[in-house]
């Protein structure tokens, strides 16, 4: 019975049905992602502490950052001034996301808004400002900014 089907014939078969079905998840599951894909925007990038299920994720850092910054603050007045970056830029950057500027504009207005930190500027938490400025601005979608780019806003 099964003699008069050949591989070729069977693996083609395996095929089509394992296309379908995957097809058929992929929309049903995952149509906002494969409409961002084909509409050519960047997926942003989602790990576990993103997902909405990490309540044990969330206390523990919770947990973490209620001890370190009272410890730090105290010793380092750098620590403060980061602590004021990190919060100005995120409205910054939220605010100036929904306005749509130009990119140009954008970056120079960042490089104003980092002007007003010399301190953070020369001390070991430059690149996490960068790289949170990096962040930021792939989840507001508007402007997609390279960790380079971000690095030179500290020099102009």
């Amino acid at each position: 019975m099964f003699t008069n089907i050949s591989w070729s014939t069977y693996c083609l078969v395996m095929l089509v049905l394992l296309t379908t079905w995957y097809l058929f998840v992929g929309f049903k599951y995952y149509l906002e992602e494969i409409k961002s894909i084909l509409a050519g925007r960047r997926l942003q990038p989602e790990g576990l502490l993103s997902k909405g299920n990490n309540t044990h994720f969330n206390f523990e850092t919770e947990s973490v950052n209620e001890t370190l910054p009272s410890a730090f603050a105290d010793s380092d007045p750098t620590f403060q001034d980061v602590d004021n970056l990190v919060a100005r830029l995120k409205t910054v950057i939220g605010e100036t996301g929904l306005g749509k500027p130009d990119k140009e504009e954008f970056m120079n207005y960042l490089s104003m808004v980092l002007s007003e930190y010399p301190t953070v500027k020369n001390s070991p938490f430059q690149s996490s400002v960068s790289e949170l400025i990096v962040s930021e601005c792939e989840k507001t979608g508007f402007v997609i900014m390279t960790l380079q780019e971000a690095e030179d806003l500290w020099n102009e």
